[in-house]
């Protein structure tokens, strides 16, 4: 059987129960499944066509054995999406062995492409870049990979589909390309009849290509119609204030003061500061933890918070991510809820009934939202409950997100495994996940900028909002993690100090806050989050001398960011081609930190801290109303404009955040600047091609008259 999209053709081989996949004259890929190590033998075939909710299909069945097994290769005819799974028709008895030894595998292949891209599959997951041939050791990934050809960047993405975990990605060294397995982690004792094994493999012309077309299609396979960006935006771009570890307050009060009395000093000083914070978040300080194993005890308030969750969120409003975790072996909930208790942990046997009787509670006393942390440890320290049975680790998230949706409230997800990435995705009422270390940890904060942008581009994709964690307004980072959280849609949580703190650093940055706030304190984004260059995904920004590139738009503007998050660098040096990222290579690009535009080329170094933003658009030889200088972002400061161009007249009615000094680009000089009808004055630069113009109002009309 053969199918085609344009060059790219999928060959299925009956004889071998395998598949190829072709693209050109050039194999990329040739795949055969694997049952506890050993390839299947057919017995029969047949294909069918049909169609399903995500489009029409062709799907060959391969009957195999050892035992009674169908293999199957199901492609989709619009786009190139290839599934391929093994149905289990009788039960199969593994050995068990280390999570890595993945031999049951409905993804066997090798693949003739020479970079490999993907995440460490722990907790905290990072980016792995991987040379072919460079490696000499198996290395194992998360259910996610990226193979990619370095000189024209045709990507082929592979992860798990059916289960959702656990399932890992091992590769091996090859003499060419890479030998990769993705299945079933090696824990896992027993394979039930009726159980499906199944992976999908998307192509694309580069990575961001696979990537966007392989998140719709994952995120439509399982019912996700929209994501949490799109459904929380006005939770996501509220100003909020966080307790969690690297804010002022995790674990600690002000002198003299409960956690109560702390928390309200807090609200007084935003209120009198006229900062407008709309939720506080209360971390794990609320609650009883076991000396012995760091378990929750119980989810009652300890003495020390002073009052109740209740009373707190009377007063500040609803609570977000209120923080619970793994329950300690002495929790009295392992006697009144099915569980197994381990050497430093109770594991639940039937979580459907603790987290429906949990957040039923926490509904009634104010909260919005909950974060579960510690996933990692949980899922170690319950290995022998949630990594020998397939369907438990899914069964506890499941029932995690079932009972808050049960209940209308809204889920964090931290310190996740790749396993939680992909088990918790499918539900509506994922909210965030943690995509990176504590901000409070040792790591430096660019290497948290780091983790959180790679770890985001597959966050968003799965349909989460990334969380960047708490993050202090003063620190020397300040403005690059603050551009950062409003490029990639994560909520923007401060943690700092107030007025009556001894701490010899306290107080918020407000005149920093108010570059990414509007007066009424809403995040200014994009019109949808950043996207990593595509050259991201082969070269390494923490180890190698290049910037991280971030790409966005506003309007039909590109945003164009650049961080240096080098290991060692202090700076690293660039030369940006407008061509190179696939925008018209004449674009105009404007550097914002030196206020000077360039013909379709930008060079510079960027320094740690100090990000370079560049806007890029098309057509010189027109004006283009860039925003108010004030906000850092200066496109997303104008809410709306329609404009009109015919030479020598433009105009531009705009609806502006505020009243302020904007920023436009003009070919020429005008003769003349008018904001509603009255001639004002303004500022040319002949050098830059750069305006300036003072505008009183919010709803103004502009108009330029250029030489004839």
């Amino acid at each position: 059987m053969m199918i085609k999209w344009n060059d790219l053709r999928l060959t299925v081989l009956h004889d071998d129960a395998a598949w190829e996949l072709i693209l050109g004259d050039s194999l990329l890929l040739r795949a055969s499944p694997l049952v506890n190590g050993k390839l299947l033998s057919p017995k029969g075939y047949e294909s069918h066509e049909n169609v399903d909710s995500l489009g029409k299909y062709i799907v060959y069945s391969i009957r195999a054995e050892p035992g009674d097994l169908t293999f199957s290769v199901k492609a989709y005819l619009n786009d190139p999406i290839i599934v391929s799974s093994i149905l289990f028709n009788s039960s199969v008895n593994r050995s068990v062995g280390r999570e890595a030894d993945v031999d049951t595998a409905s993804f066997n292949a090798h693949v003739l492409l020479d970079r490999g891209f993907g995440y460490t599959p722990y907790n905290w997951i990072r980016p792995v870049f991987i040379r072919a041939g460079d490696f000499k050791e198996p290395t194992v990934l998360g259910s996610f990979g990226m193979f990619i050809n370095s000189s024209g960047l045709n990507t082929m993405l592979v992860s798990a589909l059916e289960p959702r975990a656990p399932q890992l990605l091992k590769l091996n060294p090859g003499s060419v390309g890479f030998k990769a397995i993705l299945g079933l982690s090696g824990t896992i004792r027993e394979i039930p009849s009726g159980f499906n094994l199944s992976s999908v493999v998307v192509y694309g012309k580069s990575p961001n290509e696979a990537l966007s077309r392989w998140g719709r299609w994952i995120r439509g396979f399982y019912g996700r119609t929209k994501t949490s960006i799109e459904v929380n935006r006005n939770y996501l771009d509220s100003l909020q204030y966080w307790t969690d570890t690297g804010g002022m307050y995790w674990y600690r009060t002000l002198p003299g003061m409960n956690y109560t009395q702390t928390m309200l000093e807090i609200k007084r000083y935003m209120d009198e500061k006229g900062i407008g914070v709309k939720y506080y978040q209360v971390d794990s300080w609320w609650y009883p933890k076991s000396t012995e194993d760091g378990g929750a005890l119980e989810y009652k308030e300890v003495p020390e918070l002073g009052s109740d969750l209740d009373a707190l969120s009377k007063v500040l409003g609803p609570i977000v991510s209120l923080h619970i975790r793994y329950l300690s072996k002495n929790s009295p909930y392992a006697q009144k809820y099915s569980s197994r208790l381990v050497k430093d942990a109770a594991c639940l046997l039937q979580p459907e009934e603790f987290f429906d009787d949990l957040f039923k509670a926490l509904k009634s006393k104010g909260i919005m939202s909950v974060k579960h942390d510690w996933l990692t440890t949980l899922r170690q320290r319950c290995s022998e409950v949630y990594m020998s049975e397939v369907g438990a680790l899914e069964r506890y998230i499941d029932a995690l997100f079932n009972a808050a949706g049960k209940h209308d409230l809204l889920i964090e997800l931290c310190m996740p495994d790749m396993y939680h990435y992909f088990i918790g995705f499918k539900h509506n009422n994922a909210l965030m996940i943690r995509t990176s270390p504590d901000y409070g940890s040792s790591l430096p904060k660019h290497l948290l900028l780091y983790y959180n942008a790679y770890d985001s581009q597959l966050a968003i994709q799965l349909g989460y909002a990334p969380f960047f964690d708490v993050m202090v307004t003063t620190d020397h980072h300040a403005y690059a993690d603050l551009l950062a959280r409003i490029l990639f849609f994560s909520a923007m949580g401060i943690g700092d100090a107030i007025d009556k703190d001894p701490y010899w650093r306290r107080g918020v940055n407000v005149n920093l806050l108010r570059r990414f706030l509007t007066p009424q304190w809403i995040v200014l984004r994009p019109d949808e989050p950043a996207k990593l260059a595509d050259e991201m995904f082969l070269n390494d920004p923490y180890t190698e001398p290049v910037p991280l590139i971030a790409l966005t738009t506003v309007r039909d503007i590109t945003v164009i960011t650049l961080f240096n998050v080098h290991r060692d660098l202090d700076q690293v040096c660039y030369t940006l081609e407008s061509g190179k990222l696939g925008l018209p290579k004449d674009s105009v690009l404007l550097r914002v930190n030196t206020m000077t535009t360039h013909d379709g080329k930008a060079e510079g170094c960027v320094r740690k801290a100090e990000p370079h933003l560049i806007l890029a658009f098309n057509d010189s030889s027109k004006p283009r109303v860039i925003g108010l200088t004030k906000y850092a972002l200066m496109p997303a400061s104008v809410i709306r404009i329609n404009e009109e161009y015919s030479r020598p007249l433009y105009k531009a009615t705009l609806t502006l955040v505020e009243p302020g000094e904007i920023l436009i680009y003009s070919p020429s000089k005008p003769i003349s600047v008018k904001v509603n009808g009255t001639p004002v004055n303004y500022d040319y630069n002949e050098s830059s091609k750069l305006l300036l113009v003072n505008i009183q109002y919010t709803e103004a009309t502009l108009e330029l008259t250029l030489p004839s």
